[in-house]
């Protein structure tokens, strides 16, 4: 197995461990949408939900080898669709439900009991070969597929095959065209083995002629391939893993489509085939979405409201790395003439509606295969630069190449300077070179350093142990910015095995982009001499600051480890409030940096987080310390309320309520104390949602607090008709605002009945005391904070 195979492996084994882990999650998330949205009264939008979710969920099992879990969701999706316009479960309904649901809770437990297998360095794949004769194929084919990671098993009686390939599903089978009179009727029960095991093992006859009665013979017995002989072994090994790599490949499609329902459907079909898959509604965001995106192809609506798929089409095929990426074109139309004018835009194809999920399939398969199979055979100034295996960025050769055409063309002022990454290990341990997982340990960089760089940075794997980055003027960072950053990312991670994690040691150089840049070897050249010597080292450790700003950019693997392993940090600050009887104080959740020297506040880090599955996990583990710290202080005889920051997660889901409710009942905590606290940016994008949602919270006997109040006329139009008890004031507001304003913010907020908090902050701002004297709550003056 070659390095880039291991790696691919590791990071899909990685993920699958991910998804069952957090599966939980997920599943509470449909039960909970089962139960408010199902079980008393169909509600359609939670049904349409539910399909879509369970379908998805289902693709993604079935990518990870979870077989009855894969099932499952597949029948669960499959009930929902069902449902159509019904508005009560039948008795029926309702003990298949059930059956569905108890076989998921069963098919997690199994799948969480499946052995982690870490794949090694030896070959895992297979290659099985029938031939009639010994001399047929190169005696080096089996040394050529070796190298590839792919091991050649000769079959050498055919009606054995079925039997060995039920034991061992191969890669690849390739048959000596001699043998299909004997393979006829084995063929088809070969396929249904393969069907049934859901793999995509090419079939591929090879024979001493390149005729067409054998390409016709092979085609007709369901070959995916004919290789005529004789040919060298290295030829027919590239041949040979090309196929299995086509039949494997996941897709990304691009759906430009302004009808939504057209668009789902579309996607259900495409991601059910195990293809990810993007849908816009609105053409326009359509060009923006393809620079991040970079799908294999483009499925486009022809008749828009705000552009034409043939005008969309045309704006695509001005950039030249879309040029090769097929576009499909959906549409009613009939009229040939109309059909060749969106054809001459650049289009490669018309899928006629309605679709057929069958026919969609199959053209985007076959257009993405061939789209692949002719870049493969084009020019490289054409097809495109060539990519380091282990790391899929560019090589050092084409890197040299775009950068020079950049200069050449004099669109340098478009990228500011050119970044020198140098890795290496301290200087206690063996040499990077030396390790045996060195291509690993440099796939794993190469993800953290695509995972910070704008799209239009131009990134590279160099050679030995570095990376150059052609840093865009359209990122948000500069090189100096960004140097720091990835110091700080990659110095402080650690790679390889877990248990003896290795280290490293990152120096950068950089080179300012000028007038008289001269070449790109020029400016590599620059940037390695001014790492030398005064480049970003170790020993020039970056300030806090920049360390928190990593930790930022890595919150989501730093935030789901800490709460998978219970590693989070409570702390409850003490406030002042008028008038209030008991305690006051305010949660904070902290978190470890990654080097286990400092403290991250976790609220400050959640917005951005996409994952709902992360922020309903750090919700719910808010709230469950919330009502226990407040249970415990009532057994002492102590009335507590406890302000606690929450994300934006609640307010996409006002079902998390119920979960909320069942946890008040088993503890049986009456008139609360929670003070649930909102951030007004998320509040304000979701004033739907939060509307019912703050009523419902209310009659739980909670109260609303929003936070990061700026005192701007939006802020106070969404607290009048939200009508918060508490509004928290931001940095912004104290820093700038004099006496007047301050009277101002005051007196509006006495007006809608709105009381003002000050939360304790690091950093805290000089601020005008008139705050202090208007403020409802304000923090306790020298108390430190409850640790738990």
């Amino acid at each position: 197995m070659t390095d880039s195979q291991l790696v691919s492996n590791l990071l899909q084994a990685d993920a699958k461990q991910a998804f069952i882990n957090h599966f939980a999650t997920r599943r509470a998330l449909i039960e909970n949408y089962v139960r408010v949205g199902i079980r008393d009264k169909v509600n359609p939008d939670r049904v349409h939900k539910l399909a879509g979710y369970t379908q998805d969920l289902s693709a993604t099992a079935a990518r990870y080898e979870l077989g009855n879990l894969s099932e499952t969701l597949y029948f669960l999706s499959t009930f929902f669709k069902g449902l159509g316009e019904a508005h009560r479960l039948s008795e029926a309904q309702t003990k298949e439900l059930d059956n569905l649901l108890n076989q998921l809770r069963d098919g997690h437990q199994k799948a969480k009991t499946l052995p982690l297998q870490t794949p090694d360095a030896g070959p895992s794949r297979f290659v099985y070969l029938v031939a009639a004769s010994d001399g047929l194929i190169p005696a080096a084919l089996e040394d050529e597929l070796a190298l590839r990671g792919y091991h050649l098993t000769t079959i050498p009686q055919p009606a054995t095959l079925p039997g060995r390939i039920d034991a061992q599903i191969p890669d690849a089978l390739v048959i000596d065209i001699g043998l299909l009179p004997r393979m006829g009727e084995l063929i088809p029960e070969i396929k249904e083995l393969f069907r049934r095991r859901e793999v995509k093992s090419p079939i591929i006859f090879i024979g001493r002629s390149d005729n067409v009665e054998h390409h016709l013979l092979a085609l007709r017995a369901g070959a995916n391939a004919y290789l005529p002989l004789p040919a060298k072994a290295d030829y027919l090994a590239n041949k040979i893993v090309s196929l299995i790599q086509t039949q494997n490949l996941h897709f990304r499609i691009l759906i430009v489509e302004d009808d939504p329902a057209q668009a789902d459907y579309a996607t259900a079909i495409l991601r059910k085939a195990g293809m990810e898959v993007i849908a816009l509604t609105k053409p326009l965001m359509a060009v923006r979405v393809l620079q991040d995106f970079e799908p294999d192809l483009i499925l486009m609506d022809l008749y828009m409201p705000d552009a034409s798929g043939k005008e969309l089409t045309t704006i695509i095929r001005e950039d030249d790395r879309l040029l090769a990426t097929p576009i499909v074109y959906l549409s009613g139309e009939q009229d040939t003439d109309r059909k060749i004018d969106a054809l001459s835009a650049g289009g490669d194809d018309f899928l006629t509606k309605p679709i057929r999920p069958h026919h969609l399939i199959n053209t985007v398969t076959n257009r993405i295969r061939r789209s692949r199979a002719l870049r493969g055979r084009l020019p490289k100034e054409i097809a495109g630069p060539s990519l380091d295996p282990s790391t899929g960025m560019m090589d050092q050769a084409s890197f040299i190449k775009e950068v020079n055409a950049v200069l050449k063309s004099g669109e340098s002022n478009g990228f500011e300077s050119l970044l020198h990454i140098q890795l290496e290990t301290p200087h206690e341990s063996a040499s990077l070179g030396e390790l045996p997982q060195r291509e690993l340990i440099m796939a794993e960089v190469a993800n953290i350093i695509s995972d910070n760089i704008h799209s239009q940075d131009m990134p590279a794997r160099l050679e030995g142990n570095s990376f150059g980055i052609f840093v865009s003027r359209l990122g948000s960072r500069t090189g100096k910015t960004l140097a720091q950053l990835l110091v700080a990312l990659i110095d402080t991670a650690h790679y390889g095995d877990p248990g003896n994690p290795i280290l490293l040691k990152t120096r950068i150089g950089i080179s300012e982009l000028d007038r008289d840049a001269a070449d790109a070897v020029h400016l590599i050249s620059e940037a390695v001499f001014e790492a030398a010597d005064t480049g970003l080292s170790d020993s020039n450790r970056m300030a806090d600051s920049d360390i928190r700003l990593a930790a930022e950019i890595l919150k989501e693997q730093l935030l789901q480890s800490a709460l998978d392993g219970d590693e989070l940090q409570l702390d409850y600050l003490p406030l002042r409030a008028r008038d209030a009887r008991g305690d006051v104080s305010l949660m904070q959740v902290r978190i470890k940096s990654p080097d286990h020297r400092d403290l991250y506040l976790v609220h400050g880090m959640l917005s951005r987080i996409q994952n709902e599955s992360l922020l309903s996990g750090i919700d719910n583990y808010c709230l469950r310390n919330a009502l226990r710290h407040i249970a415990d202080n009532r057994l002492e005889g102590r009335e507590t309320a406890l302000i606690v920051p929450l994300s934006q997660n609640m307010l996409l889901h006002p079902e998390s309520v119920l979960w909320l409710r069942e946890r008040l009942r088993k503890m049986q905590l009456v008139g609360t104390g929670l003070v649930l606290s909102f951030r007004l940016s998320d509040v304000s994008q979701e004033l739907k949602n939060t509307h019912s949602l703050m009523k419902s919270l209310r009659h739980l006997g909670a109260t609303i607090c929003f936070n990061n109040f700026h005192g701007s006329p939006t802020h106070f139009k969404i607290a009048k008709a939200l009508q918060p008890e508490y509004v928290a004031a931001s940095f912004p507001l104290l820093e700038k605002a004099d006496n007047r304003a301050v009277a101002i913010v005051g007196h509006n907020l006495e007006r809608l009945n709105i009381k003002l908090c000050l939360f304790p902050q690091e950093n805290n701002p000089v601020m005008s005391p008139e705050w202090v004297r208007i403020a409802y709550i304000k923090p306790a003056a020298n108390q430190g904070a409850v640790r738990k």
